[in-house]
């Protein structure tokens, strides 16, 4: 039989085959510590010999099998959970797992013969990919006793003699194996695929993808690693696969500073406390603080209120009633500032003077409108330095009839114009039979009646039934009526 593989894999059947994991400890065999058992990465005792490690990192045995960890200056290790991965980096000698002794177990090789005397049969190491490449010559008596199972290669039966030909290189092909994509026929007629990505990226977890294609990430506690926080130290991974840094030290033993860590750069920062007061004793904390009782505690001052209603002074004159409020603050009730002397011109709240408790009100813009209370003017605005200046005075120059004088005179109360009648002035009373028409001094024009003037036929009649009366022209004609009075 032609079959073979490219490394010698020794089988034991302890744990589930898998195509390749991501460890990067071999599980080789190693002495145990004191206590632990020799043997293949056994787990060492409950105490070692590094005296002095400073965490988990400085504790490494090499054995993927143990949790290691820095008690008070000195190693410790246990065993890793039972079946966590410790794989040796070859994908055709199974799936090496840990058991609950802490030691490192070989996986069972994976099937690589397939019982065909006409296959070269081989394992990838680096993927866990098998082959089955035909051997050419092998003795056939019809086409498909030269099937290699080999989807790159093209299998005839020629004079009795297997003949095998590479399919072009790029041919799709499937390599039987979960965990690689993008199969392609090679040059040599392998199928080969492209390992899958399984890194997450993560330094605590140890990345493997199983025969099932599924991809793990299983938890590698003790290892060093960094969290990228600078304000951390010793970092180490945890038992759940994350990156954990001890914090470091913040303190500058004052009392009145605020320590902490800048995690931008690392440097350490001291903020002072705001209203922060250092002491040695009580009386280093008399303030002048009517609302509020010092003392000290742990090297500065602490205060306690006195009772709410307690007199103080605020020492704001812009403020009256002024009592302690319970909460260590002398407060009164704000004056309030909000009577403008001209409520037009000048912003209609204040500010109160603390030092003398006298408003003072800023000045409304100039053109800001306001009243001067004098309604014949109009437009009135103010002038920027809380003044209403007059605006345009009331034209009276409108007056009501032809009979009253041309200006008239405004009434400041209710900028109304007033004319005075005219008296003689011509004018037009509007009439066809009056003449001579003037303003009669109340304000109406009359004129004198013009003598047998008519506006219409009615006012001519001279009550005669043998005349004709009409208005012609404004004057009343009256001709014979013949038929009325005959010839």
């Amino acid at each position: 039989m032609l079959s073979w593989s490219r490394r010698f894999v020794l089988i034991l059947s302890l744990a589930a085959c898998t195509p390749f994991e991501d460890a990067s400890t071999d599980g080789t065999g190693g002495a145990g510590g004191a206590g632990g058992a020799g043997g293949n990465g056994g787990a060492s005792g409950a105490a070692g010999s590094d005296d002095g490690c400073r965490n988990a990192a400085d504790c490494s045995d090499g054995n993927p099998c143990t949790i290691k960890s820095c008690d008070a200056g000195r190693c410790t290790s246990r065993p890793a959970a039972s079946g966590s991965s410790c794989g040796d980096g070859d994908r055709c000698n199974g799936e090496e797992r840990c058991d609950d002794q802490g030691v490192c177990l070989p996986g069972v090789a994976l099937p690589v013969d397939d019982g065909n005397a006409c296959t070269e049969d081989t394992c990838d190491p680096d993927t866990g990919t098998i082959r089955h490449q035909g051997q050419n010559g092998c003795p056939c008596k019809i086409q498909a006793d030269c099937d290699d199972g080999n989807a790159c290669t093209q299998d005839q039966c020629v004079n009795g003699a297997c003949v095998f030909s590479s399919r072009p290189p790029g041919t799709p092909c499937d390599d039987s194996n979960p965990c690689t994509e993008s199969d392609r026929c090679g040059e040599e007629g392998l199928c080969i695929g492209k390992l899958r990505s399984i890194d997450d990226q993560n330094p605590c977890t140890n990345d493997s993808c199983n025969t099932k294609g599924m991809i793990l990430h299983v938890a590698s506690p003790g290892e060093p690693c960094t969290d990228g926080d600078p304000c951390t130290l010793d970092d180490v991974c945890d038992e759940e696969g994350q990156c954990v840094g001890q914090p470091r030290a913040l303190s500058d033993s004052d009392p009145c500073t605020d320590d902490r860590c800048d995690p931008a750069t690392g440097n350490l920062l001291h903020d002072p406390v705001a209203g922060c007061v250092p002491c040695a004793d009580d009386a280093g904390c008399a303030g002048g603080n009517p609302c509020l009782i010092g003392a000290c505690a742990e090297g500065k001052c602490v205060y306690t209120s006195t009772a709410a209603g307690t007199p103080c002074d605020d020492g704001n004159a812009c403020t009256s009633g002024d009592a302690c409020n319970g909460q260590g603050q002398c407060t009164g009730a704000p004056k309030g500032c909000n009577s403008p002397p001209n409520a037009a011109c000048f912003q209609a709240q204040g500010a109160c003077d603390p030092a003398t408790g006298a408003c003072s009100y800023a000045p409304q813009k100039a053109g800001t409108s306001c009243d001067d209370k004098n309604k014949c003017t109009k437009g009135d605005a103010c002038d920027g330095k809380g003044n209403c200046k007059s605006g345009d005075a009331v034209s009276c120059k409108s007056p009501p009839g032809p009979c009253y004088q041309a200006s008239g005179s405004c009434n400041p109360g209710n900028g109304q114009c007033s004319y005075a009648p005219a008296v003689g002035a011509p004018c037009n009373d509007g009439q066809v039979c009056t003449g001579n028409d003037q303003c009669t001094g109340a304000g109406t024009c009359a004129g004198s009646p013009i003598s047998n003037c008519c506006t219409s036929d009615g006012q001519c009649n001279d009550n005669d039934e043998c005349t004709f009366d009409v208005c012609q022209n404004n004057k009343c004609a009256h001709s014979f009526n013949s038929g009325a009075c005959g010839a």
